[in-house]
């Protein structure tokens, strides 16, 4: 997973639980080596700073997205693989407390365009990928000749992150469970034949 040492994936980890839980204001290196027990001087050794910290951060969230997203059968029905995706994929947001969406509005206003553009990476990428997956199921007649595939991609993201977003902002009682397989149903309706 992008060439990430076991002790660089545990500071990842804790760096997200840090954002997570009080937000990136709060990732410093007091603050992470305290998470870890051990010395600011430490982290060094792992990270150069702050900055290559979060575009690991992103590599390490993109890493694990790419592996559930590639992880699901492409040949499944598509009511069948765009329920699975979704469902995958939300397990693993609320499981990093819906770091993506922090990383995308923390980085959307970031200056630093090496941190926005790796994002927008990520994001692209994800689009790009269901957009082969969407023009497979045209070819293969489940899906209307009219879609266009980018735009079922992002539509389909857009409803992840929605769904996300409302479970973190409705202090966790907007059940995505619950409500994943209307959500999904409704995104299917627009795009079957």
């Amino acid at each position: 997973m992008e060439n990430f040492t076991d002790r660089q994936k545990e500071i990842i980890e804790k760096a997200i639980e840090i954002i997570t839980e009080n937000g990136f204001k709060c990732l410093t290196t007091k603050n992470l080596a305290a998470k870890m027990n051990f010395s600011e001087p430490a982290l060094y050794r792992h990270f150069t700073d702050k900055r290559d910290l979060l575009l690991a951060i992103v590599k390490y969230v993109r890493a694990n997205m790419f592996k559930i997203v590639k992880g699901v059968d492409t040949s499944l029905n598509c009511e069948e693989y765009f329920g699975r995706l979704t469902c995958e994929i939300t397990a693993y947001l609320k499981r990093v407390k819906g770091i993506t969406i922090l990383i995308m509005s923390e980085f959307a206003i970031e200056n630093d365009e090496v941190l926005r553009d790796s994002m927008y990476s990520f994001y692209s990428r994800m689009i790009d990928f269901i957009s082969c997956v969407v023009s497979d199921m045209k070819k293969r007649g489940e899906i209307r000749a009219d879609v266009v595939p980018e735009v079922a991609a992002q539509v389909f993201i857009g409803i992840i992150q929605s769904m996300v977003l409302r479970h973190f902002l409705s202090g966790k009682t907007f059940d995505i469970d619950e409500k994943c397989k209307e959500i999904v149903n409704i995104f299917l309706k627009g795009v079957i034949e």
